[in-house]
């Protein structure tokens, strides 16, 4: 039932779902931020965010959690750093990087 309702959410075509209004209008984005989203992602800013992530927040499918990656930075860290910068390159990441797990947890006082 759930992986049937996010199929269809994410697979529903955007033209049926927006109604753009023609009076709506949005502000430009100013010279100095265009180049700067075209700047390429420094190794700094994929490492700092990876050390964003919350060191035991539940791990992928891999058992992995992002403790595992912040104390082997050293080790892993040009290889993420190269996975992040292809992503930016190309728009995609593989999929089975967007592989995730859902765990269901009842609310009752005594599981």
């Amino acid at each position: 039932m759930a992986v049937g309702h996010y199929q269809r959410l994410y697979t529903e075509s955007l033209v049926d779902r927006v109604n753009p209004n023609p009076s709506v209008t949005f502000p430009r984005i100013e010279e100095q931020n265009i180049i700067d989203l075209h700047r390429p992602v420094s190794e700094e800013e994929i490492k700092q965010t990876m050390f964003e992530i919350g060191a035991f927040k539940a791990p992928g499918p891999d058992r992995f959690q992002a403790h595992f990656f912040h104390k082997n930075w050293d080790i892993v860290g040009a290889s993420i750093t190269n996975q992040v910068r292809e992503a930016f390159v190309t728009g995609s990441f593989p999929e089975e990087l967007n592989r995730t797990l859902i765990a269901l947890i009842p609310k009752v006082k005594h599981p």
